[in-house]
């Protein structure tokens, strides 16, 4: 959707949409716009008598995306209700009828066509928003994956938008990209996602190994980490490399900080070092580093093949990021990498493969389109 069209839906609905920068989550043409400003009215009307219900618990709905999907128009509420639900499901039956382009009078595409779309006859043929190309979403049919920036302990804002995502639309997968400090056993936590059919995977980030619990907690599920290896999910091949740098251990590309030469080739040529190893600071530390980023790893990861990478640490073209990051993608011949770690929604293209950076409690699908924008730090 334009700018323009966007900016006049967060000033007037700001309580439902939130924060006016996180205006990409409005990701439709701007036919579409009349439509989904009047949805946005009635569910807005509906939050007063919510507030005075003594039978409605818990913060009033937020919208935490608007989107095309499959053709037709998706809203996607946060904490909706019955009525709301039937507000939203009216809309998105009348979006079938109205061109995404333009708002004229319009008719759903042909289902043999790779892209389903609304369009008038005057846009028919024309792709997303009346452009050349479709660029609404993943191909129709494709593999669903999510790719979840750092959770710090809360995973409750995933469930909470599978729960608010039609079956087809749902991911086959998940992977998170660090920082899970998850406050109860990760098998325990993950069940939620394999009772939902959902297979959740995982790197670790630096966090994790901080507290001793948190650290156990993450050692119970660590047979869903991908770190260090390449996984087929849904089809696709998914190379993983959990961690950071650490200037103690390897600090790549960053002369300017500390001598970019590995100190430690493995993890076991670190601990090996350690003595007494049963000292309470050596085996803190022992703990500690086991998350940092050594030369083996990337160096066995580098001769294999995948199609996504998937790090903690970013590619160089985001802020604090490594060239090694790149020249990995590039051995593995990835067409896409998603990072965590740094907390920003940021996307890049200039180095031969797409980089997306997914932002703190974040999501983004396998295409790079958000499900779920970054909170604030």
């Amino acid at each position: 959707m334009s700018p323009e069209h966007t900016r006049i839906l967060f000033e007037r609905y700001p309580r439902l949409l939130g924060d006016p920068q996180m205006m990409r989550m409005i990701e439709c043409g701007d036919g579409w716009f009349d439509l989904i400003d009047r949805a946005l009215a009635k569910i807005e009307a509906e939050c007063p008598r919510l507030a005075t219900d003594p039978n409605y618990k818990g913060d009033l709905p937020t919208i935490f995306r608007i989107r095309e999907k499959y053709g037709t128009l998706r809203i996607d509420v946060a904490r909706e209700t019955e009525a709301i639900a039937r507000m939203v499901a009216e809309a998105e039956t009348e979006s079938e009828g109205i061109c995404e382009a333009c708002g004229a009078p319009g008719q759903l595409s042909a289902p043999e066509q790779e892209w389903l779309y609304v369009r008038c006859p005057g846009h028919m043929g024309k792709g997303a928003y009346g452009g050349g190309g479709n660029t609404a979403g993943p191909t129709r049919g494709g593999p669903v994956i999510w790719f979840c920036g750092d959770v710090h302990g809360r995973f409750g804002h995933v469930v909470e938008a599978l729960e608010v995502t039609s079956l087809p639309e749902c991911p086959a997968a998940v992977i998170f990209l660090g920082d899970l400090e998850p406050q109860e056993p990760l098998t325990k936590i993950f069940r939620r996602f394999l009772d939902a059919g959902v297979e959740p995977y995982f790197i670790h980030g630096n966090h994790e190994p901080v507290n001793a619990d948190v650290w156990q907690n993450t050692l119970d599920g660590w047979h869903r980490n991908i770190h260090g290896r390449v996984e087929t999910i849904a089809g696709v091949r998914i190379a993983g490399l959990g961690g950071t740098f650490r200037r103690d251990i390897w600090f790549p590309d960053h002369a300017d900080m500390c001598d970019p030469a590995p100190k430690y080739e493995t993890y076991d040529a670190y601990v090996n070092q350690l003595w007494p190893k049963d000292s309470a600071r050596n085996i803190m530390l022992a703990r500690q580093y086991s998350t940092a980023i050594f030369p083996a790893v990337v160096e066995e990861l580098s001769r294999q093949r995948a199609d996504v990478l998937v790090t903690h640490e970013a590619p160089s073209d985001f802020e604090n990021g490594f060239a090694v990051i790149d020249d990995l993608a590039r051995s593995l011949g990835v067409e896409t990498i998603f990072n965590g770690h740094h907390h920003k929604d940021l996307s890049s293209s200039g180095k031969g493969f797409k980089a997306f950076q997914v932002g703190l409690r974040g999501i983004r699908e396998l295409s790079g389109g958000i499900i779920r924008l970054g909170e604030p730090e």
